[in-house]
Order: C-alpha cells, then sequence, then structure tokens
C-alpha cells in the first residue's frame, strides 16, 4: 500500500470518527469499538472506557448533571485529539494532481481542515449537512458545478484545478490543445511545430505518411515532409557529389554543397570555422591557398600574411630571413646564397674556407 493511499484510508477513519461527534451530541455515548481505526486511537478508547468505569463505580457520589459534564467534556477532549491528529495527517499529505503532460501542472497541499464545522470552497460558508468531499476540497451539493457552464458534477466526470471544477468539455476547452492532423484533444504528449500541435503518431511526412517524430523534417507551405520527399520535390543537388541536398549546405563559388563535399581541394578538409580561400575558382584552406600563391615563408613553412622578403622565388617572413648558420638578421642587400640557402657574407666565408 502506498503511503498516500494508507494517509486517505487514515483521513477517512477520522472522518468517520469526527461524525460521531456532531454538534447536537445525538448519542452521549461514542462507539469507538465498532470502528476499523487506527492504532493511533488507542488512548482515546481506553480513556473511554476508563472514563465509563469511573461513572459507574462512583454513581453514588456523582450527581447526573456533574455526570453529563463529565462525559461531555471527556468527549471534547476525544474529539479536539481526533482534531488534531487529522490535522497533523493532513499537514503531511502533499498531494501531487499530474494532469495531462500539455495540460497546467499543478502541486496542491492539502490546507488544515479547522472544522468541524466544514466550509465550502464555493461559497465558503458552513457546511451543516450533506456535502461533497473530492480529494482536495470540501463543497455543498448545490455547489459542486463546473465554474464555467454552472453544470452540476455530482454524478459527472470532473476535474479540479486550483480549487476549481470543471466538467469534461470545458476542462478539454480551457487546457488542452486541439491535434491539427486529427482534430481531437490531445491528452497526453504533444508535439508542436511552427504554432501547430500534433499527437505523436500523427506527426508525420504529408508525402509518405512516415512518422517525424524525432527525426529531421522540413517544412514547405506549412506542411511537413520526411528529408527524402523534400529532396525529391525541392531539393537542390550537390555541386561535387551531384546528389540531393537535404541538410546542412553551403552556398558558394557559384554552386550548392553539401557540408561535408565543401572541402579543400588539396587536403579534402572541410574548412574550421567556414573560412575558406579561392584561387582560380577553386576553395582552399589558408595553408594550401598561400602554397598556390607562392607566400609559404621558406624558413618557418607557414602562411605570409603582410611584408615579406622575396629572394629569387623564395619568400621570407622579414624576421625569418636569417642566416642559416649564426642566425644573424639579413637584409635584401647584405646575404650570400649558399646551397639554396641564405647566409651572411662571414658565414659563408667561414664555411667555404
Amino acid at each position: 500500500m502506498t503511503s498516500r493511499k494508507k494517509s486517505q484510508i487514515e483521513m477517512d477513519d477520522l472522518l468517520n470518527l469526527l461524525a460521531e461527534f456532531d454538534v447536537e451530541k445525538q448519542s452521549s455515548d461514542v462507539e469507538l469499538e465498532g470502528l476499523a481505526t487506527p492504532e493511533i486511537f488507542d488512548d482515546c478508547r481506553e480513556e473511554t472506557l476508563h472514563q465509563n468505569d469511573i461513572l459507574k463505580t462512583d454513581a453514588v457520589k456523582i450527581s447526573a448533571s456533574e455526570n453529563s459534564q463529565i462525559q461531555e467534556a471527556h468527549d471534547d477532549a476525544c474529539a479536539n485529539k481526533l482534531f488534531s491528529e487529522l490535522d497533523n495527517i493532513i499537514q503531511n499529505q502533499e498531494v501531487d494532481m499530474e494532469l495531462d503532460e500539455q495540460g497546467p501542472k499543478k502541486k496542491l497541499n492539502f490546507e488544515p481542515l479547522k472544522g468541524p464545522p466544514f466550509r465550502c470552497a464555493g461559497c465558503f460558508e458552513v457546511i451543516e449537512d450533506e456535502m461533497c468531499r473530492t480529494e482536495f476540497s470540501i463543497w455543498h451539493p448545490d455547489h459542486f458545478r463546473c465554474i464555467v457552464c454552472d453544470k452540476t458534477l455530482i454524478e459527472d466526470t470532473f476535474y479540479e484545478i486550483d480549487y476549481k471544477l470543471y466538467c469534461h468539455t470545458d476542462y478539454e476547452l480551457q487546457f488542452l490543445q486541439k491535434c491539427t492532423m486529427c482534430g481531437g484533444f490531445i491528452y497526453d504528449e504533444m508535439i508542436s511545430v511552427n504554432g501547430k500541435h500534433f499527437h505523436p503518431e500523427h506527426f508525420t511526412c504529408n508525402n509518405c505518411s512516415k512518422s517525424l517524430k524525432d527525426n529531421q523534417y522540413f517544412t514547405r507551405e506549412s506542411y511537413f515532409y520526411c528529408g527524402e520527399c523534400f529532396g525529391k520535390k525541392w531539393g537542390e543537388k550537390c555541386t561535387k557529389c551531384g546528389k540531393t541536398i537535404t541538410g546542412n549546405f553551403v552556398k558558394a563559388l557559384g554552386g550548392t554543397w553539401h557540408s561535408d563535399c565543401f572541402t579543400c581541394k588539396t587536403c579534402k578538409k572541410t574548412f574550421t570555422g567556414g573560412v575558406f580561400r579561392t584561387f582560380e575558382n577553386n576553395a582552399y584552406c589558408e595553408l594550401h591557398y598561400h602554397e598556390k600563391r607562392g607566400s609559404i615563408c621558406f624558413n618557418c613553412e607557414k602562411p605570409i600574411v603582410g611584408e615579406f622578403v622575396s629572394v629569387g622565388d623564395r619568400k621570407f617572413h622579414p624576421d625569418h630571413f636569417k642566416c642559416s648558420y649564426c642566425k644573424k638578421k639579413l637584409t635584401e642587400t647584405t646575404y650570400v646564397e649558399f646551397n639554396e640557402k641564405v647566409y651572411c657574407p662571414s658565414c659563408v666565408d667561414t664555411l667555404v674556407s
């Protein structure tokens, strides 16, 4: 048995006991023995039996009026004890009212009942006769109605949200969305796309009826299509591979490419951050673009951006134009070529001698 059901049973037993303590005291004796009460009421039952023994043994000494006062005081004490226990159960009973996933979700707590008298959740007046009790509130039977259409709900399905009652029809109209495909109300899981709502099983390709839940889809004129159907009808062809493009693509160099097909012409790698260089109408990464243009530093083998020093068909970063032997910085007028390398004049003399 769940803790919630156990708490509900205990509360029902308490309310049954409290009913015995009515305002008019129709019966001066409280019959506790016949009720299936929890163990928490043993003390009250023992006190009742003990009190009866006192009344019987001391009947000579106690007058009838005094006897009645003692019994009434004891009844009040037992009632107060039961009310206190009821408050504890209600305060500790936290109820999660889970509505359908796409409806409003509320977490409600019972407020401690201070009665009797009990008050109607509709009019807040004291309930003196019959009452309707839901999991969350208590009502006059005449006030147990839909807050929207005023229809009585005593024998009908009802929904209670924020202590307000709704009939089945108004609950749907107030809190549920309609499926764009079938027109029915959505009670459970819902898929929402572009302001439209679907039962998961009704979110399908407009052409082949393939489920689009957890799959890639495309929109065209407010309709939804799977990648294959969309590509056949409206997809462009990849400039490189010639296949229909249904996913991510790149528009460049006058063509449309699959993202994986748009690569450096030399190393075939995709472009980091989408940055590429063009040379003779082809796409290159930074390194191979400069390689094609002959702008790679002969010393560090990295692209040259900005100023450079040119020696024949070789180029250098200005800071990298150094003697290959002593690493002294050279100028365009103070270097000597030897075995396809550059040196300062003194180092060449040393190497040659």
